[in-house]
């Protein structure tokens, strides 16, 4: 909790503290795949690890999981392909304990772009095509977010939604 005077007043605000900010720098069409920029801002502690699944279930059927700075640091990923009867689940860490490194701060208009910690190659799912045909602007999310610490502490987290446009 802050306090702000005004005047002769103290006002309370609460505010959302966290330690890492996710979100998905970009979505980028290659031929039938979507490559999805995962980016972290992560100023207070490394990284030894994570897991999430992608949101909405289904949309998207994960091809691979590779790059940024989480393979640069030794982490292996695994993951399951998100199809009707999975959740998109996806886990990365280094069997080495090695960690990607706390983000130095950056310009706004960079940061994401600076600190893309994996890349996420998809293909739409055929079967949720029908879904963009309802409705082809989808809020897309990581959720069930765990991030781990060397030491083996969960870290407070925020994702950034992304909103993704599709065109049949």
């Amino acid at each position: 909790i802050i306090g702000i005077i005004y005047g002769n007043e103290l006002e309370s605000y609460q505010y959302e503290t966290y330690k890492v900010e996710l979100g998905f720098n970009s979505i980028d069409k290659e031929g039938d795949y979507y490559i999805f920029s995962v980016y972290a801002i992560n100023p207070y502690d490394d990284i030894a690890g994570f897991q999430f699944n992608i949101n909405p279930t289904g949309l998207f059927i994960i091809d691979s999981v590779y790059g940024g700075r989480a393979e640069e640091n030794g982490f292996v990923f695994h993951y399951n392909k998100n199809n009707k009867n999975t959740k998109g689940t996806i886990l990365g860490f280094s069997m080495q304990g090695n960690t990607v490194e706390k983000t130095t701060i950056v310009s706004h208009t960079n940061k994401k772009k600076n600190n893309i910690l994996f890349y996420i190659k998809t293909k739409l799912n055929d079967a949720s095509k029908e879904s963009f045909i309802k409705d082809p602007d989808q809020l897309l999310m990581l959720d069930n977010i765990v991030i781990a610490s060397k030491k083996g502490q969960t870290l407070s987290n925020k994702f950034i939604p992304y909103l993704f446009s599709y065109w049949m």
